[in-house]
Protein backbone atom coordinates (compact mmCIF):
# COMPACT_ATOMS: atom_id res chain seq x y z
CA UNK A 1 0.00 0.00 0.00
CA UNK A 2 2.71 2.18 0.94
CA UNK A 3 4.64 1.94 -2.47
CA UNK A 4 1.54 2.69 -4.64
CA UNK A 5 1.09 5.90 -2.52
CA UNK A 6 4.81 6.58 -2.94
CA UNK A 7 4.01 6.76 -7.22
CA UNK A 8 0.92 8.77 -6.46
CA UNK A 9 3.40 11.47 -5.10
CA UNK A 10 5.62 11.23 -8.12
CA UNK A 11 3.42 11.24 -10.57
CA UNK A 12 2.19 14.87 -8.80
CA UNK A 13 5.86 16.10 -8.54
CA UNK A 14 7.54 15.69 -11.86
CA UNK A 15 5.29 17.40 -14.24
CA UNK A 16 7.01 20.34 -12.31
CA UNK A 17 10.38 20.27 -12.94
CA UNK A 18 10.01 19.71 -16.54
CA UNK A 19 10.83 21.78 -19.55
CA UNK A 20 9.55 25.35 -19.31
CA UNK A 21 6.11 25.53 -21.20
CA UNK A 22 4.25 28.13 -22.86
CA UNK A 23 2.36 29.80 -20.20
CA UNK A 24 5.98 30.54 -18.15
CA UNK A 25 7.06 34.11 -17.20
CA UNK A 26 10.66 33.30 -15.44
CA UNK A 27 11.83 37.01 -15.45
CA UNK A 28 8.25 38.56 -14.09
CA UNK A 29 8.20 41.19 -16.47
CA UNK A 30 4.64 40.36 -17.55
CA UNK A 31 5.32 37.97 -20.86
CA UNK A 32 5.91 34.42 -21.42
CA UNK A 33 8.30 33.06 -22.88
CA UNK A 34 5.99 33.12 -26.38
CA UNK A 35 6.41 36.51 -26.78
CA UNK A 36 10.03 37.73 -24.33
CA UNK A 37 12.98 37.34 -26.32
CA UNK A 38 15.37 36.96 -23.19
CA UNK A 39 12.72 35.56 -20.41
CA UNK A 40 15.66 35.87 -17.82
CA UNK A 41 16.20 39.72 -18.13
CA UNK A 42 13.28 41.58 -17.20
CA UNK A 43 14.66 44.28 -19.02
CA UNK A 44 14.05 42.79 -22.77
CA UNK A 45 10.49 42.69 -23.70
CA UNK A 46 8.00 43.55 -26.31
CA UNK A 47 7.10 46.94 -23.66
CA UNK A 48 10.75 47.67 -23.51
CA UNK A 49 12.07 50.86 -24.88
CA UNK A 50 15.33 50.13 -27.48
CA UNK A 51 18.71 51.57 -26.30
CA UNK A 52 21.81 51.45 -28.25
CA UNK A 53 23.83 48.77 -26.71
CA UNK A 54 23.71 45.98 -29.51
CA UNK A 55 20.71 44.53 -28.22
CA UNK A 56 17.41 43.63 -29.53
CA UNK A 57 15.68 45.25 -26.19
CA UNK A 58 11.79 45.98 -27.80
CA UNK A 59 11.87 42.03 -29.20
CA UNK A 60 11.10 43.65 -32.69
CA UNK A 61 14.18 41.42 -34.18
CA UNK A 62 16.04 44.51 -34.81
CA UNK A 63 18.64 45.91 -33.10
CA UNK A 64 19.41 49.58 -32.05
CA UNK A 65 17.26 50.41 -35.04
CA UNK A 66 16.97 54.42 -35.17
CA UNK A 67 19.56 54.72 -32.44
CA UNK A 68 23.09 53.76 -34.77
CA UNK A 69 25.38 57.44 -35.20
CA UNK A 70 27.33 57.07 -38.10
CA UNK A 71 31.12 57.89 -37.38
CA UNK A 72 33.84 58.80 -40.08
CA UNK A 73 38.11 57.92 -39.72
CA UNK A 74 40.13 60.48 -38.76
CA UNK A 75 43.26 59.47 -39.98
CA UNK A 76 45.22 62.39 -39.28
CA UNK A 77 44.20 63.55 -36.05
CA UNK A 78 42.98 67.01 -36.68
CA UNK A 79 39.33 66.08 -35.74
CA UNK A 80 37.85 66.01 -39.21
CA UNK A 81 36.83 62.33 -40.51
CA UNK A 82 36.64 60.98 -44.42
CA UNK A 83 33.80 60.70 -46.08
CA UNK A 84 34.57 57.63 -47.87
CA UNK A 85 34.99 55.49 -44.74
CA UNK A 86 33.05 55.67 -42.04
CA UNK A 87 30.79 52.44 -39.47
CA UNK A 88 27.46 53.14 -37.76
CA UNK A 89 27.66 52.61 -33.72
CA UNK A 90 26.59 53.65 -30.50
CA UNK A 91 29.72 55.56 -29.55
CA UNK A 92 32.51 56.76 -31.56
CA UNK A 93 36.06 54.89 -30.97
CA UNK A 94 39.33 55.78 -30.83
CA UNK A 95 40.26 57.81 -34.62
CA UNK A 96 36.94 57.97 -35.14
CA UNK A 97 34.60 61.58 -35.37
CA UNK A 98 30.88 62.39 -36.27
CA UNK A 99 31.63 65.11 -39.13
CA UNK A 100 32.93 64.14 -42.54
CA UNK A 101 34.40 67.57 -43.82
CA UNK A 102 37.77 66.64 -44.11
CA UNK A 103 39.30 67.43 -47.39
CA UNK A 104 42.46 65.65 -47.07
CA UNK A 105 42.21 63.01 -44.05
CA UNK A 106 46.14 62.35 -44.70
CA UNK A 107 47.16 65.87 -43.93
CA UNK A 108 46.77 67.23 -40.04
CA UNK A 109 46.60 70.77 -41.41
CA UNK A 110 44.01 70.63 -43.95
CA UNK A 111 40.56 71.02 -42.30
CA UNK A 112 37.90 73.31 -42.15
CA UNK A 113 38.49 77.11 -41.21
CA UNK A 114 42.59 76.14 -41.30
CA UNK A 115 44.65 78.85 -42.29
CA UNK A 116 45.85 79.27 -45.94
CA UNK A 117 48.09 81.65 -46.99
CA UNK A 118 48.96 82.22 -51.48
CA UNK A 119 51.98 80.10 -50.79
CA UNK A 120 50.00 76.95 -50.26
CA UNK A 121 49.74 74.37 -53.00
CA UNK A 122 46.83 72.83 -51.90
CA UNK A 123 43.15 73.44 -50.18
CA UNK A 124 44.12 73.55 -46.93
CA UNK A 125 40.96 75.44 -45.49
CA UNK A 126 38.04 72.85 -47.37
CA UNK A 127 36.83 75.23 -49.33
CA UNK A 128 37.26 73.60 -52.84
CA UNK A 129 40.04 76.29 -53.32
CA UNK A 130 43.55 77.26 -53.11
CA UNK A 131 44.92 80.36 -52.67
CA UNK A 132 47.99 79.55 -54.02
CA UNK A 133 50.32 81.93 -55.90
CA UNK A 134 53.26 80.67 -57.57
CA UNK A 135 56.21 80.36 -56.33
CA UNK A 136 59.65 81.96 -57.69
CA UNK A 137 62.05 78.70 -57.33
CA UNK A 138 64.18 80.92 -54.65
CA UNK A 139 63.81 84.01 -52.52
CA UNK A 140 67.19 83.71 -51.75
CA UNK A 141 69.74 86.29 -53.42
CA UNK A 142 73.54 86.69 -52.40
CA UNK A 143 76.27 88.61 -52.73
CA UNK A 144 79.09 86.17 -53.49
CA UNK A 145 81.95 87.41 -52.17
CA UNK A 146 85.80 87.19 -52.94
CA UNK A 147 87.46 89.45 -50.76
CA UNK A 148 86.78 90.81 -47.03
CA UNK A 149 83.80 92.94 -47.10
CA UNK A 150 81.52 92.00 -45.62
CA UNK A 151 80.65 94.37 -43.50
CA UNK A 152 79.50 96.16 -46.55
CA UNK A 153 75.54 97.34 -45.17
CA UNK A 154 73.36 95.92 -48.12
CA UNK A 155 70.12 95.80 -45.71
CA UNK A 156 68.52 98.39 -48.95
CA UNK A 157 69.24 95.58 -51.50
CA UNK A 158 67.36 92.78 -50.25
CA UNK A 159 70.94 90.69 -50.78
CA UNK A 160 72.20 87.92 -48.56
CA UNK A 161 76.01 87.79 -47.71
CA UNK A 162 76.08 84.36 -47.46
CA UNK A 163 78.68 82.86 -50.03
CA UNK A 164 82.19 83.09 -50.96
CA UNK A 165 83.82 82.03 -54.39
CA UNK A 166 86.83 81.03 -53.60
CA UNK A 167 89.90 81.28 -56.09
CA UNK A 168 91.63 78.48 -57.57
CA UNK A 169 94.73 79.29 -56.26
CA UNK A 170 93.70 78.34 -52.60
CA UNK A 171 93.36 74.58 -54.34
CA UNK A 172 96.60 74.22 -55.85
CA UNK A 173 95.06 75.28 -59.30
CA UNK A 174 95.63 78.81 -61.80
CA UNK A 175 97.28 80.08 -64.18
CA UNK A 176 100.72 79.74 -62.30
CA UNK A 177 100.58 75.77 -62.48
CA UNK A 178 100.53 74.05 -65.88
CA UNK A 179 97.89 70.72 -66.57
CA UNK A 180 101.01 68.00 -64.90
CA UNK A 181 101.10 70.66 -61.75
CA UNK A 182 97.42 70.23 -61.52
CA UNK A 183 97.31 66.44 -61.68
CA UNK A 184 100.28 66.34 -59.86
CA UNK A 185 99.91 67.76 -56.53
CA UNK A 186 99.04 65.49 -53.75
CA UNK A 187 96.47 65.70 -51.11
CA UNK A 188 98.43 67.17 -48.44
CA UNK A 189 100.22 69.76 -50.31
CA UNK A 190 96.43 70.83 -51.56
CA UNK A 191 95.12 70.58 -47.52
CA UNK A 192 97.68 72.43 -46.52
CA UNK A 193 97.45 75.78 -49.22
CA UNK A 194 93.48 75.55 -48.84
CA UNK A 195 93.95 75.80 -44.71
CA UNK A 196 96.15 78.63 -44.96
CA UNK A 197 93.81 80.30 -47.58
CA UNK A 198 90.87 79.68 -44.98
CA UNK A 199 92.43 80.90 -42.09
CA UNK A 200 93.65 84.39 -44.00
CA UNK A 201 89.89 84.81 -45.05
CA UNK A 202 87.83 85.22 -41.59
CA UNK A 203 84.31 85.98 -43.07
CA UNK A 204 84.53 81.88 -44.25
CA UNK A 205 82.29 81.24 -41.26
CA UNK A 206 80.83 77.63 -40.64
CA UNK A 207 77.62 78.86 -42.41
CA UNK A 208 78.94 80.53 -45.55
CA UNK A 209 78.37 78.79 -48.84
CA UNK A 210 81.73 77.47 -50.25
CA UNK A 211 82.21 77.93 -54.31
CA UNK A 212 85.21 76.43 -55.62
CA UNK A 213 86.35 78.53 -58.93
CA UNK A 214 88.60 76.07 -60.88
CA UNK A 215 89.53 77.18 -64.20
CA UNK A 216 93.49 77.07 -65.08
CA UNK A 217 95.00 75.11 -66.12
CA UNK A 218 91.78 73.59 -66.89
CA UNK A 219 88.04 74.48 -67.27
CA UNK A 220 84.81 72.80 -66.82
CA UNK A 221 84.14 74.07 -70.30
CA UNK A 222 87.05 72.67 -71.64
CA UNK A 223 86.34 69.34 -70.27
CA UNK A 224 85.36 67.38 -73.61
CA UNK A 225 88.45 68.76 -75.29
CA UNK A 226 90.15 65.66 -72.90
CA UNK A 227 87.36 63.27 -74.08
CA UNK A 228 89.84 61.35 -76.53
CA UNK A 229 92.15 60.51 -73.88
CA UNK A 230 90.22 58.42 -71.47
CA UNK A 231 93.19 58.06 -69.30
CA UNK A 232 94.27 61.89 -69.01
CA UNK A 233 90.38 62.50 -69.00
CA UNK A 234 90.03 60.79 -65.65
CA UNK A 235 92.92 61.72 -64.01
CA UNK A 236 91.42 65.28 -65.05
CA UNK A 237 88.15 65.17 -63.05
CA UNK A 238 89.79 62.88 -60.16
CA UNK A 239 92.22 66.19 -59.92
CA UNK A 240 88.92 68.30 -59.36
CA UNK A 241 87.36 65.58 -56.97
CA UNK A 242 90.21 65.56 -55.11
CA UNK A 243 90.40 69.34 -54.47
CA UNK A 244 86.20 68.79 -53.47
CA UNK A 245 87.22 66.45 -51.19
CA UNK A 246 90.24 68.33 -49.13
CA UNK A 247 87.26 71.55 -49.18
CA UNK A 248 84.68 69.03 -47.49
CA UNK A 249 87.60 67.85 -45.11
CA UNK A 250 88.50 71.20 -44.03
CA UNK A 251 85.36 72.70 -43.51
CA UNK A 252 82.79 70.00 -42.75
CA UNK A 253 80.21 72.58 -41.91
CA UNK A 254 79.91 74.50 -44.83
CA UNK A 255 77.88 73.60 -48.45
CA UNK A 256 80.40 73.20 -51.46
CA UNK A 257 79.94 74.51 -54.94
CA UNK A 258 81.68 74.18 -58.14
CA UNK A 259 81.65 76.93 -60.41
CA UNK A 260 81.54 77.37 -64.13
CA UNK A 261 78.93 73.98 -64.21
CA UNK A 262 77.30 74.71 -66.96
CA UNK A 263 79.36 77.64 -68.88
CA UNK A 264 77.06 78.39 -71.76
CA UNK A 265 78.85 79.62 -74.82
CA UNK A 266 78.74 83.11 -75.38
CA UNK A 267 75.74 83.72 -77.89
CA UNK A 268 73.75 80.66 -76.64
CA UNK A 269 74.49 78.52 -79.98
CA UNK A 270 73.70 75.09 -79.31
CA UNK A 271 75.72 74.21 -82.30
CA UNK A 272 78.47 75.64 -80.29
CA UNK A 273 77.46 74.15 -76.80
CA UNK A 274 77.32 70.15 -78.26
CA UNK A 275 81.06 69.39 -77.65
CA UNK A 276 80.92 70.85 -74.18
CA UNK A 277 77.64 69.09 -73.40
CA UNK A 278 79.49 65.97 -73.84
CA UNK A 279 82.44 66.92 -71.48
CA UNK A 280 79.79 67.99 -68.28
CA UNK A 281 77.95 64.65 -68.65
CA UNK A 282 81.18 62.50 -68.89
CA UNK A 283 82.55 64.55 -65.53
CA UNK A 284 78.94 63.72 -63.99
CA UNK A 285 79.32 59.97 -65.09
CA UNK A 286 82.50 59.72 -63.17
CA UNK A 287 80.83 61.39 -60.06
CA UNK A 288 82.39 64.60 -60.69
CA UNK A 289 79.18 66.13 -58.94
CA UNK A 290 78.69 63.66 -56.28
CA UNK A 291 79.69 65.05 -53.18
CA UNK A 292 78.50 68.68 -54.33
CA UNK A 293 75.66 70.43 -52.91
CA UNK A 294 75.70 73.02 -55.76
CA UNK A 295 76.80 73.39 -59.35
CA UNK A 296 76.96 77.14 -60.36
CA UNK A 297 75.85 77.70 -64.14
CA UNK A 298 77.11 81.17 -65.12
CA UNK A 299 74.46 83.43 -66.32
CA UNK A 300 76.78 86.66 -66.25
CA UNK A 301 76.43 89.92 -68.72
CA UNK A 302 78.82 89.36 -71.30
CA UNK A 303 77.48 92.03 -73.84
CA UNK A 304 76.21 95.28 -73.41
CA UNK A 305 73.79 97.28 -75.18
CA UNK A 306 75.94 98.13 -77.96
CA UNK A 307 77.42 95.16 -78.89
CA UNK A 308 75.77 92.99 -81.73
CA UNK A 309 75.42 89.43 -79.72
CA UNK A 310 73.87 91.59 -76.43
CA UNK A 311 70.61 90.69 -78.11
CA UNK A 312 71.52 86.62 -77.28
CA UNK A 313 71.43 87.28 -73.79
CA UNK A 314 68.51 85.45 -73.69
CA UNK A 315 69.45 81.99 -75.08
CA UNK A 316 72.42 82.11 -73.28
CA UNK A 317 70.87 82.16 -69.88
CA UNK A 318 68.38 79.33 -70.52
CA UNK A 319 71.45 77.81 -72.28
CA UNK A 320 72.91 78.11 -68.97
CA UNK A 321 69.85 76.75 -66.87
CA UNK A 322 68.68 73.68 -69.00
CA UNK A 323 71.90 71.88 -69.80
CA UNK A 324 72.65 72.22 -65.67
CA UNK A 325 69.41 71.28 -64.87
CA UNK A 326 70.09 68.64 -67.00
CA UNK A 327 73.34 67.17 -64.89
CA UNK A 328 72.88 64.11 -63.13
CA UNK A 329 74.87 62.66 -60.20
CA UNK A 330 76.04 59.00 -60.13
CA UNK A 331 72.76 57.58 -58.71
CA UNK A 332 70.59 59.53 -60.95
CA UNK A 333 70.06 62.39 -58.76
CA UNK A 334 69.92 66.47 -60.01
CA UNK A 335 71.81 68.88 -58.41
CA UNK A 336 70.54 71.97 -57.12
CA UNK A 337 71.75 75.17 -58.99
CA UNK A 338 73.37 78.23 -57.92
CA UNK A 339 73.53 80.39 -60.72
CA UNK A 340 76.28 83.01 -60.88
CA UNK A 341 74.59 86.64 -62.00
CA UNK A 342 77.58 89.56 -62.16
CA UNK A 343 77.76 93.21 -60.88
CA UNK A 344 80.04 93.97 -64.35
CA UNK A 345 80.02 93.33 -67.52
CA UNK A 346 82.91 90.78 -67.99
CA UNK A 347 84.19 90.29 -71.55
CA UNK A 348 87.08 91.95 -72.78
CA UNK A 349 85.71 92.30 -75.98
CA UNK A 350 83.24 94.06 -75.14
CA UNK A 351 82.60 97.66 -75.73
CA UNK A 352 81.08 97.78 -72.17
CA UNK A 353 83.70 95.45 -70.34
CA UNK A 354 83.67 96.55 -66.38
CA UNK A 355 80.55 97.99 -66.94
CA UNK A 356 77.28 97.62 -64.77
CA UNK A 357 74.98 96.11 -66.63
CA UNK A 358 71.64 97.71 -67.60
CA UNK A 359 68.88 97.60 -65.14
CA UNK A 360 66.49 95.68 -67.75
CA UNK A 361 68.81 93.09 -69.00
CA UNK A 362 69.46 92.31 -65.11
CA UNK A 363 65.40 92.10 -64.75
CA UNK A 364 65.57 89.85 -67.76
CA UNK A 365 68.12 87.04 -66.82
CA UNK A 366 66.55 87.19 -63.25
CA UNK A 367 63.21 86.52 -64.89
CA UNK A 368 64.34 83.46 -66.72
CA UNK A 369 66.56 82.18 -63.77
CA UNK A 370 63.42 82.05 -61.71
CA UNK A 371 61.39 79.73 -64.87
CA UNK A 372 64.07 76.92 -62.75
CA UNK A 373 62.46 74.88 -60.22
CA UNK A 374 66.11 73.06 -60.10
CA UNK A 375 67.44 76.81 -58.71
CA UNK A 376 67.81 76.67 -55.02
CA UNK A 377 70.02 80.58 -54.31
CA UNK A 378 70.80 82.96 -57.03
CA UNK A 379 74.22 85.22 -56.32
CA UNK A 380 75.49 88.04 -57.55
CA UNK A 381 79.11 87.72 -58.41
CA UNK A 382 81.83 90.24 -57.48
CA UNK A 383 84.22 89.03 -59.70
CA UNK A 384 87.52 90.03 -57.44
CA UNK A 385 89.71 89.14 -54.72
CA UNK A 386 90.30 92.34 -53.21
CA UNK A 387 88.62 95.20 -51.82
CA UNK A 388 88.71 97.00 -55.31
CA UNK A 389 85.37 95.28 -56.06
CA UNK A 390 83.70 96.92 -53.32
CA UNK A 391 83.74 99.63 -56.32
CA UNK A 392 81.70 97.27 -58.75
CA UNK A 393 79.12 97.30 -56.10
CA UNK A 394 78.91 100.59 -55.60
CA UNK A 395 79.01 101.12 -59.39
CA UNK A 396 76.11 98.58 -59.82
CA UNK A 397 73.99 99.63 -57.37
CA UNK A 398 74.17 103.10 -58.62
CA UNK A 399 73.03 101.50 -62.06
CA UNK A 400 70.28 99.74 -61.55
CA UNK A 401 69.03 101.22 -57.97
CA UNK A 402 67.75 97.71 -56.76
CA UNK A 403 68.29 94.41 -57.38
CA UNK A 404 65.06 92.58 -58.69
CA UNK A 405 64.73 90.60 -55.63
CA UNK A 406 61.98 87.75 -56.05
CA UNK A 407 58.60 89.12 -54.47
CA UNK A 408 58.06 86.40 -51.78
CA UNK A 409 55.43 88.16 -50.10
CA UNK A 410 52.06 87.72 -49.97
CA UNK A 411 49.43 89.94 -50.94
CA UNK A 412 47.24 91.86 -48.06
Amino acid sequence: MKYLWFLLCLLLVLPACGPETPGDDEDSDGFDTEADCDDLDPQINPDAEEICDEIDNDCDGSIDEGLLTSFHADEDGDGYGNLQSSIESCEAADGWVENATDCDDNDPLAYPGAKETCRDESDLNCDGETDHIPLPSTCEVHLVEQSTFSSLDLTDTGLMVGSVSVHGSAVKSGSNYDLDDFLGFTEEQITTTFTNYVSNHEQITDDIIVILDIEHPVHPRRFHTYLEDPTLFAAIIGAFKLRIDVARAVLPNNPIGLYGIVTPHGQGSDTGFSAAREGYAAAGALGLYDDLDYVVPVVYHRFGETDPPFETLDDMTHQALQESAALRRTDGRAIPLFPFLSLTIFNGNSNHNGEAPLPGSVDLVMENVLQYPEVALIGFWTGDDNSAAVGNITTFFEAVEMVPIPDCSCPE
